[in-house]
């Protein structure tokens, strides 16, 4: 894209941020009286197991869950798993 083109479109974009600005109502919105969406907060977590193995070049499966089970997240997400290490992992997790 070229510089003349991206700076026009800089301009279109500040262009309808400026409109959204002055057009936005002053002061404090009312909340709806029904908002059909609840916030919850939702714990994920995303783990390299290194198929297992510590720092310590232990593999166990058991010292891995327990620090997940610890930290309590609602979703996790494994990387380097074998996939024979998944029944295990599901097992001591539950």
């Amino acid at each position: 894209m070229s510089n003349r083109k991206l700076a026009c479109l800089y301009v279109a974009l500040l262009f309808v941020a400026i409109l959204i600005l002055i057009n936005a109502p002053a002061g404090k919105a009312e909340a709806p009286a029904f908002t059909p969406f609840a916030t919850v907060s939702l714990r994920v977590m995303s783990w390299n197991t290194q198929f297992g193995e510590g720092t310590d070049a232990v593999t166990s499966y058991d010292r891995t869950t327990s620090w997940i089970a610890s930290i309590n997240p609602d979703i996790v997400g494994l990387c380097e798993v074998p996939a024979d290490a998944v029944p295990v992992i599901v097992a001591l997790l539950t």
